[in-house]
């Protein structure tokens, strides 16, 4: 369900929310190398589908999913530590309450989270201390961390880029080139416009740029809104089968009707699509909770329990529902 509501988005603004593509060799082109990775919002940096977007609502680093899953425990033990730290009144059960809570709580320490890696990685970068972050210092600290040189090398040699292979060098000329697209001023980046860069899903700029992206896409009469018809198309070569596309269609309208047009005319604004792509919108956390209660409430009372969901450990796991990443981008 959560692949087909947003995969629609994934295929079609692929090349827009990437950013532009550089050349290569020949015909060959590869999109910026940023951090792929946007945490709780539905869509990645690079338009594929965040796999890991349950995961990242139900455990977070700060109540210790990082340590968890580095301890490698199981499945079950990790279903058993989400729902100690959920059940607040420790009446053995789970309301949908507590868990949006607990749902709201983690996007909350994720992005808490990423605006304190940023800081201190900022702080690291910027030697002169002059509040700004220009392509030199980071050039440096990038070829450290894609160990391209050693840290004493690029301390003790400016030309220390030349001697990179060609596989290095046209990793270095696309972060530069995403590094330059950020910089729009030319004079370095800022700690806002930092934490903007390595952290998109923090900035209401970039989740509003990502969302005319998308309206871009979509929007074929470019009536400046999308109707259910644009935001339910199936996009050539995605879905195979005449009800595959129907089951798809469905899904799409589904979606568009419950969770996305707000005021229910029929028509969604850009705004709409704001709110839906924000890791914080209520609408959207509360669909989660509700698919979560739908796959593991078996008596329909309302209530998790323990055994509910031991007993649907393997389809939570198969749903990503459980297991954190460590951290917020992989490549910082």
């Amino acid at each position: 369900m959560l692949r087909l509501r947003i995969i629609i988005f994934a295929v079609l603004i692929f090349c827009v929310i990437s950013g532009p593509l550089i050349p290569k060799e020949g015909n060959e082109t590869v999109k910026s190398n940023r951090p792929d990775h946007l945490k709780a919002v539905p869509l990645e940096r690079d338009g594929e589908l965040n796999k890991d977007l349950r995961k990242e609502l139900l455990l977070s680093k700060e109540n210790g999913g990082d340590k968890h899953e580095d301890s490698n425990l199981s499945t079950k033990e990790l279903i058993e530590l989400m729902f100690r730290q959920s059940d607040t009144n420790k009446d053995g059960k789970l309301s949908q309450d507590e868990l949006f809570r607990k749902v709201k709580k983690n996007i909350r320490s994720h992005l808490d989270e990423g605006k304190k890696e940023s800081n201190k990685l900022f702080q690291l970068i910027d030697k002169n201390a002059n509040g700004l972050v220009d392509w030199d210092e980071y050039k440096n600290h990038f070829m450290v961390k894609k160990n391209m040189a050693s840290q004493e090398h690029v301390e003790d040699h400016q030309d220390h880029d030349n001697h990179l292979d060609s596989d290095s060098r046209f990793a270095l000329d696309q972060e530069k080139y995403s590094f330059k697209q950020a910089d729009a001023d030319g004079d370095g980046l800022d700690e806002m416009e930092w934490l903007s860069y390595q952290h998109p899903e923090n900035s209401k700029l970039q989740l509003n740029e990502l969302a005319q992206s998308i309206l871009k896409s979509l929007d074929t009469d470019k009536n400046g809104y999308l109707d259910a018809d644009e935001f339910a198309q199936v996009p050539p070569g995605v879905v195979e089968g005449e009800n595959t596309d129907r089951d798809y269609q469905n899904e799409r309208r589904k979606e568009f009707e419950d969770l996305i047009d707000q005021d229910k005319d029929g028509k969604v604004m850009k705004f709409e699509l704001v709110e839906y792509l924000n890791p914080l919108s209520d609408a959207r956390l509360s669909e989660e909770v509700k698919e979560i209660f739908v796959l593991a409430d078996h008596d329909d009372d309302g209530f998790l329990t323990l055994k509910e969901l031991m007993d649907n450990s393997e389809s939570l796991a198969l749903s990503s529902f459980i297991r954190p990443k460590m951290r917020l981008h992989d490549d910082l």
